[in-house]
């Protein structure tokens, strides 16, 4: 990929990778490629070593779905933030698109967090009903998660629009 990487640090680059001139949103297979993989599953592996040796590694039942949702917490949570910092990096046009980034990086956490947690009922409490599991356990572990993102998106975007002003204005 020539331009700067979209798997790459904070740095104040301008330039957009290729394939996205900055005009318009990032299509699917961009915004695939800008979710932070390695970070997020980082993220979720030290949370399960953490919790599940808090709980001497009981992955059984009630114990093993609460202990692997705290790693998928944690992979939405910061790979969340992250993507939303990754899509505030490039300026887009017309302006006013900068203001659903936020939101396509908490819908795409909260989509994954509930998928998550959804197959994780499912293995580790097969005898709580689907729609149990949908209304309860998937969902209120998402929209806090979704709502977190939400917020750190939109001072990603303020916080990236001040830098590039004050870059442009040197």
């Amino acid at each position: 990929m020539t331009g700067s990487s979209t798997s790459g640090g904070t740095g104040g680059t301008t330039s957009p990778p290729a394939g996205h001139d900055g005009t318009g949103l990032p299509g699917v297979r961009r915004l695939v490629a800008a979710w932070p993989w390695i970070t997020a599953t980082a993220a979720a592996v030290l949370v399960h070593v953490v919790v599940g040796a808090g709980r001497h590694f009981d992955y059984h039942g009630i114990t093993g779905f609460s202990t692997t949702n705290y790693g998928w917490l944690a992979f939405t949570l910061v790979g969340g933030f992250v993507f939303a910092w990754r899509l505030a990096r490039y300026p887009v046009r017309p302006p006013l698109l900068a203001a659903l980034r936020p939101v396509i990086a908490a819908g795409v956490s909260w989509l994954l967090c509930f998928a998550a947690v959804t197959v994780t009922g499912l293995v580790f409490l097969p005898g709580q009903s689907l729609a149990e599991t949908l209304s309860t356990d998937a969902l209120g572990r998402s929209l806090p998660v979704a709502a977190a993102v939400l917020v750190f998106g939109v001072l990603a975007e303020l916080g990236r629009a001040g830098i590039r002003r004050l870059s442009a204005g040197r």
